[in-house]
């Protein structure tokens, strides 16, 4: 029951690592382009000394009703993405 739920939830949390802080936007019009709402960007920088990406946690919701893997798997098409985690 609750992954039918999370499945067919409007609201998502995405995390998100990629390559640098210019890809941001990128991501971006990625997501509009799936006709995405996009609420909350929270960006967190690497920090001198270590190896991390950059990563954010976006707070989307979807227009139209899309299987959330539909969406992750667009993503996953951009090559500046380390990982994706739908939270």
């Amino acid at each position: 029951m609750d992954a039918y739920i999370q499945e067919n939830a409007r609201d998502i949390n995405l995390y998100l690592e990629f390559n640098s802080m210019d890809d941001v936007s990128t991501i971006i019009n990625q997501l509009k382009a799936q006709n995405v709402q996009i609420y909350d960007i929270d960006i967190e920088r690497n920090r001198s000394g270590e190896q991390l990406h950059p990563s954010s946690i976006f707070s989307i919701r979807l227009n139209e009703k899309i299987p959330h893997t539909q969406l992750l798997s667009e993503l996953a098409g951009l090559d500046c993405l380390c990982a994706i985690e739908e939270l």
